[in-house]
């Protein structure tokens, strides 16, 4: 058995447009989001593809109430897509591509837009750094509280941040000694001076 592994070249063609192939839709994730690694990959598939739309500031403020959501940078017809989403406690870029008739239609749905400029695209995210810290959650041991049935004695939130990753734990101390901490795994909202996570 010879168990050499030799290199060979792969093609595959989008479906549609009187090809032969199968695939109609590709999602790659990239990498965690930074300023710089966007600008690069915009300008980078600026040279090869049509730049179609850009989000807006209005598009960003919708995203940071909800990060479910999608921000997207569009090229060639909605085939090639450059889209920052949100992923637990963080932010990725990601890459898709679509057939032609798949890409017309998500550009469609897009609504019309002004001639995208991705020179002066709006940066993602929130600075995180001022919600780094220690925080004590008042109240929440108050003698006659429904909620502290359990006899919680203290809780505390630890937060900390590198780049665009929140990081933390929620950690409850109770009354018999022992205490359960619980790690931050989604960030669902954020603004400048609140946000709301997950445990």
């Amino acid at each position: 058995m010879n168990n050499e592994i030799t290199d060979k070249a792969f093609t595959f063609k989008f479906s549609g447009s009187g090809t032969t192939g199968v695939l109609s839709f590709l999602e790659v994730d990239l990498v965690a989001y930074t300023v710089e690694d966007q600008r690069r990959l915009i300008d980078l598939l600026a040279k090869k593809y049509t730049l179609e739309s850009v989000y807006t500031p209005e598009d960003l403020n919708t995203f940071n109430r909800d990060r479910s959501k999608q921000l997207h940078v569009i090229f060639q017809g909605g085939q090639v897509v450059l889209s920052t989403v949100g992923r637990g406690t963080g932010l990725r870029l990601g890459l898709t591509y679509r057939n032609e008739d798949k890409g017309h239609r998500f550009l469609a749905r897009q609504g019309s837009r002004v001639a995208p400029d991705s020179a002066s695209l709006p940066p993602v995210g929130i600075d995180l750094y001022p919600f780094v810290g220690n925080y004590h959650l008042s109240g929440i041991a108050k003698k006659g509280v429904k909620a502290n049935s359990r006899n919680i004695e203290r809780a505390y939130l630890e937060l900390d941040a590198v780049g665009h990753q929140l990081a933390g734990e929620l950690t409850f101390e109770w009354a018999k000694g022992s205490q359960n901490r619980l790690r931050i795994d989604k960030m669902a909202t954020i603004s400048e001076d609140s946000l709301t996570v997950s445990v």
